[in-house]
């Protein structure tokens, strides 16, 4: 198979592609097509592949083809190039589509659009990064003033434009990566205020509203995302009540709501199950139940036999509601659905949460935060990361560790009594061979 090889001489480097052909004896041999440089041997290999594919002689005039890459590809700018990355080879869903368009959009192409990629280079990332950080953002559908660009949105850039510099190498555009080994802006983490188990077990007890309960229930015994949870429908849900609980009960967490542009669904490969009918006319975006963004969101969840009888009879009153009010329900066979049935969305669960915290004197947290909750209390029960992690569905316990499972002052003060025992209770053993 045609390749490309270097020779070296006393005072430079000679570049060739080296291939094979059948001779006139009927053997194969080894051709050496010479390069001027080792860009010219990365854009004219798949040429010479193509003779040597056809059992021919590469021909000098051939290069007629490199030379109009060469044209091309001197000229290409790093918005040609990241355009091209985002519409012919990066895999992303409808909502990281967009987001990642915009970044493009409001961040890039502004700033660095009109540079040609064989003239960026690691110091002129890096300056591009630190004259970000001096920008005021652009403004989003906030209120607020928007502040300076963040470090959270360059390295979000930064995943765009690695990714997009590593095609142009596919592409023999480039011999090397001019984004590997630069340093980022750290993100300042402001942990995320959760509640504690004693603070959800006196929610739950207290909390009068049959859906907001249920809610708090799932997110912690499923660890839910905020759109699994909104997604959920009766089929991926599997009741079973047997006298001694031995049958388990397990909720099936493949699909999610979003709300999503519609044409970043079409300039996708997003898998939609379900389109939610507008309530706004001629709206950019749209709800729908879609496929979670990885794999590892697929999975299943048990259900502990007290949310399971929740659930139960949350399905017998949402049924009976049904037939009460007929065909003025839209019945899309969410679990969790509004009185008219459509789904729910985080705002609305968001502010309902936020009241419930209000009137009833909880420390205001997140709605989202009850996951946090969830999945500290499975890992001090069950001691094992990798079984939360898969309830959580995330991709590795590295997520886990640095994000969710908090450390309770119970099992610290815990641990210190153990140690005590097993180590500094020696010191009172030598304390009294002193005295003796």
């Amino acid at each position: 198979m045609a390749s490309i090889h270097t020779k070296k001489r006393k005072n430079s480097v000679k570049y060739y592609i080296v291939y094979r052909i059948t001779g006139s004896d009927g053997k194969k041999h080894l051709k050496w097509y010479p390069c001027k440089d080792t860009n010219e041997a990365r854009l004219l290999l798949d040429d010479v592949a193509q003779a040597e594919k056809e059992d021919r002689e590469y021909k000098p005039q051939e290069s007629s083809a490199y030379s109009k890459k060469v044209k091309d590809y001197s000229q290409m700018s790093v918005k040609d190039l990241v355009l091209k990355y985002a519409n012919e080879y990066a895999e992303w869903e409808a909502r990281t589509y967009h987001a990642n368009m915009g970044l493009i959009r409001n961040y890039i192409i502004p700033f660095i659009g009109d540079c040609p990629i064989l003239e960026v280079d690691t110091p002129f990332l890096m300056e591009y990064y630190a004259d970000l950080q001096t920008k005021k953002a652009v403004p989003g559908n906030h209120l607020s003033e928007p502040g300076y660009i963040s470090a959270r949105t360059i390295r979000d850039i930064n995943k765009i434009l690695s990714p997009a510099f590593r095609y142009a190498i596919f592409l023999r555009l480039i011999p090397s990566n001019p984004v590997s080994g630069l340093k980022l802006p750290k993100i300042e983490k402001n942990p995320r205020k959760r509640w504690s188990e004693e603070d959800f077990i006196r929610a739950i007890t207290v909390c009068q509203d049959r859906d907001l309960k249920l809610m708090m229930c799932l997110m912690v015994n499923c660890t839910l995302r905020s759109g699994e949870l909104f997604g959920l429908t009766w089929d991926c849900i599997s009741l079973k009540k047997s006298p001694d609980d031995s049958e388990p009960s397990i909720v099936h967490i493949k699909k999610e709501l979003a709300r999503l542009n519609k044409s970043a669904i079409e300039a996708t490969k997003t898998k939609i199950y379900l389109t939610f009918p507008n309530m706004k006319l001629n709206a950019e975006t749209v709800e729908v139940l879609k496929k979670p963004k990885t794999q590892q969101s697929i999975r299943s969840v048990f259900l502990s036999p007290q949310v399971r009888d929740l659930l139960i009879e949350h399905k017998a009153v949402q049924t009976q509601w049904k037939q009460e009010i007929g065909s003025a329900y839209q019945d899309f066979d969410l679990v969790l659905a509004q009185e008219n049935g459509r789904p729910y969305t985080h705002g609305m669960v968001s502010k309902k949460f936020k009241r419930f915290c209000k009137e009833n004197n909880f420390p205001e947290v997140d709605f989202y935060s009850l996951r946090h909750t969830g999945s500290t209390a499975k890992y001090r029960i069950s001691k094992n990361i990798k079984a939360v992690q898969r309830d959580m569905g995330d991709k590795s316990s590295n997520v886990l560790l640095e994000h969710y499972l908090d450390a309770v002052d119970e099992d610290r003060q815990e641990s210190t009594i153990t140690m005590g025992n097993n180590i500094f209770s020696k010191l009172d053993k030598s304390a009294q061979d002193n005295e003796s």
